[in-house]
């Protein structure tokens, strides 16, 4: 790790080369991603991810009285459908998307792996769960993080490259 934080903190190259600021993963169109920021709790669900043009449809439910359930017909949850999207923005999170292949996409943290310094706007955690229902946000089942893990072999070859 000492080795990483050198070329973090070198001023020889760009640290940002080989690393993503993308879940490690693609989210499959029909899987749950939650949010959360202080006492705001949201879920999205992606469908219909397509190249061309590179868009996407999804869902969203957004709290911010710190429950943790999405039940329609709760007063406190928002909850809606955006077409032909090339981000995913509702309420108050935006969150940055892109296509990876049909019904498959990248979705972004706030941060990048190395902005070790930087406060993140929001928490994040892509589930394997497609039941929104079923899903209590404050789970301990989900593992909630501020920026994807750092591809350490990318960055040091990057640094290394001439």
């Amino acid at each position: 790790m000492l080795v990483v934080a050198a070329l973090v903190t070198s001023g020889c190259k760009d640290a940002r080369r080989g690393q993503s600021s993308a879940n490690e993963s693609p989210v499959p169109d029909g899987r749950i991603v939650l949010l959360k920021r202080k006492n705001e709790v949201a879920a999205f669900v992606l469908k219909n991810q397509r190249m061309v043009p590179e868009q996407t449809d999804f869902e969203w439910y957004y709290r911010a009285d710190g429950n943790s359930r999405f039940p329609i017909g709760d007063p406190a949850v928002s909850h809606g459908f955006v077409s032909n999207a090339s981000q995913v923005v509702f309420a108050t999170f935006a969150v940055q998307w892109s296509i990876n292949t049909d019904r498959m996409g990248w979705v972004y943290f706030s941060s990048s792996p190395i902005d070790l310094g930087k406060d993140a706007d929001f928490v994040m955690c892509v589930t394997t769960e497609t039941n929104v229902a079923a899903v209590d946000a404050n789970g301990p089942a989900w593992n909630y993080r501020a920026r994807p893990g750092m591809n350490v072999k990318a960055l040091i070859e990057s640094q290394l490259k001439k």
